[in-house]
């Protein structure tokens, strides 16, 4: 059933976004349409609110992605070769992908940038199913046939277990059985279900502390049911997956039970090789945090001192800035129009990957007779350095063939070289040492290109730089402290991590985790990670 996108169109979109246009429907394949299930909870269904979507154009490396979802003219941008089925509440949307899909006509999802990015990877058109519910669990909610009923018994009413696994099988099958009637325009291409999407865990995270352990050790096991029993449902045997994390709070909440939960998946056996893992903490930014205590603060001070708070300048300048960040819940990524963004970006370029697209965009028009054995190399993602620094040489060929093969190569290499680079500095402030390293990598891949010269010149500048290098130090030294915090052990029937009775039974592993947090504050004040130790701390005295 899976096939990709002919290697032609990689060249028109190379020159394309260069260009910095893509077209949409003027010409689409006529191969089937490529179908993506997207499933999950609330933050599958999406809370990124209209007045943060500016925000998506503040990102120092992915803010071109705000033009692809909004205009000069301050409109929405709507897809022509981009489509969407999903049942929000008694509304039936079905048609072109804009914004105003998520939990409500105000919201945006994953589902916005994941769709165009897949729409401009893709010659024939794209349709997303999405089928998510707010407040629903893996352990019981999605529970699928295959992973039978739960060891632990589940606390509270009597719950049907799997029912919204049930439901969204439901409605992938209701939309694929009416294809051409909910989409005339697809009328007999038929279809090819490429992908599975999966963005959940929050309520998973909040199981009931007398079985919460249990469900974080299930997580990746009954997962992998889920997608047993969705290949086996579809009759796709080799399915492809892409999972985001639950990335809440951003890198400070690196080692929770969730997340530790959701890094196995990819090592499940009937999974390997078939699944992307999207870090979604990374997206998480500053401003999150900052706005939400700095605007507290003012608030209390506003209405301490009385009278009309939209009267109140010092108050009402930074509500308004407060808006441009948060309009939702913690929960929800603040409502983060920008987070939601770099989700659906992240979750599309890992199942592109899965495809091996990115490796076919590399090789430009083709098919090659002179450079037929450079571009099989290409495909394959074998010695990427070697091969940019040979076209380098081709494209000077005295041979026109051999020159104009290698040009055209070029000009498709180049796009992916920018993705790579925009992707190892997307996360410069947050993680640096996880920037070094790719960065590192666009510079060995892409050796004798403008963009490994940039790579390798930000590694270098921030290898050097004291303060990044004292970061990096510091969070050494925290993940030794949330590897020692993922040992404490729950108490039944409590969530309170300051009761006397859970302080007895992890007084060692407390005291290590309290101890180390005060050795990291001492020896790495003022950093990223001391700031986090001070929350750790606070949470347990």
């Amino acid at each position: 059933m899976k096939s990709h996108a002919s290697i032609s169109w990689y060249f028109v979109l190379a020159l394309s976004v260069m260009a910095g246009s893509i077209a949409h429907a003027a010409d689409l394949g006529g191969g089937p349409v490529k179908v993506f299930i997207l499933a999950g909870q609330s933050n599958m269904e999406g809370y990124g609110g209209i007045n943060t979507v500016d925000t998506i154009g503040t990102h120092p490396n992915m803010g071109h992605l705000l033009r692809k979802i909004k205009k000069e003219d301050g409109s929405f941008v709507v897809r022509d070769d981009v489509f969407i089925s999903y049942q929000r509440g008694n509304e039936a949307i079905k048609g072109p992908l804009t914004f105003g899909q998520g939990a409500f006509k105000d919201r945006m999802g994953p589902e916005l940038m994941f769709g165009i990015t897949m729409g401009d990877a893709y010659r024939e058109p794209v349709l997303l199913i999405k089928t998510a519910w707010g407040g629903k669990d893996l352990y019981c909610d999605f529970r699928p046939p295959s992973a039978g009923k739960p060891a632990y018994k589940i606390p509270g009413v009597q719950r049907d277990l799997g029912v919204f696994y049930r439901k969204m099988v439901e409605e992938v099958r209701q939309c694929l059985s009416n294809l051409e009637t909910g989409f005339p325009q697809f009328k007999g291409r038929g279809f090819d279900l490429s992908g599975f999407v999966w963005f959940q865990g929050w309520n998973d995270m909040c199981a009931d502390q007398s079985i919460v352990q249990q469900v974080f050790d299930e997580y990746a096991t009954n997962f992998a049911h889920l997608v047993h029993d969705l290949r086996a449902e579809f009759k796709v045997p080799k399915l492809l997956v892409a999972v985001g994390e639950v990335g809440v709070e951003g890198e400070r909440a690196n080692g929770s039970g969730i997340r530790l939960a959701q890094a196995k998946i990819p090592d499940q056996p009937e999974l390997k090789g078939t699944v992307g893992y999207v870090r979604t903490s990374p997206f998480w930014y500053p401003a999150l945090d900052e706005m939400t205590s700095k605007f507290a603060a003012e608030e209390a001070r506003a209405k301490q001192q009385g009278g009309d708070l939209t009267k109140d300048v010092a108050y009402m300048r930074l509500k308004e800035e407060h808006d441009k960040h948060i309009s939702h819940w913690i929960c929800h990524y603040y409502g983060s129009a920008r987070v939601y963004a770099l989700v659906g970006h992240g979750l599309a370029e890992a199942m592109l990957q899965l495809t091996g697209t990115r490796m076919l965009a590399l090789t430009g028009p083709g098919p090659y007779v002179k450079l037929a054995s450079l571009a099989k190399q290409i495909q394959s993602g074998q010695n990427l350095g070697a091969a940019f620094k040979t076209l380098n040489e081709k494209k000077t060929s005295k041979n026109p063939a051999e020159a104009a093969e290698a040009e055209a190569m070029l000009a498709a290499f180049t796009t992916g070289a920018q993705e790579q680079l925009d992707e190892a500095l997307l996360n410069k402030d947050s993680n640096p040492a996880e920037a070094i390293s790719r960065l590192d990598s666009v510079a060995k891949k892409f050796n004798g290109s403008e963009f490994a010269v940039q790579a390798k010149r930000t590694s270098e500048a921030m290898k050097k730089d004291p303060k990044i290098k004292k970061e990096m130090q510091a969070f050494v030294m925290l993940d030794q402290i949330l590897a020692l915090e993922t040992t404490l052990k729950p108490i039944p029937n409590s969530t309170d991590l300051r009761a006397e009775a859970y302080r007895r039974q992890n007084t060692a592993a407390l005291q290590g985790v309290m101890g180390g947090c005060q050795a990291l504050l001492k020896r790495f004040p003022d950093t990223r990670a001391a700031r986090k130790a001070i929350d750790i701390m606070d949470k347990y005295r």
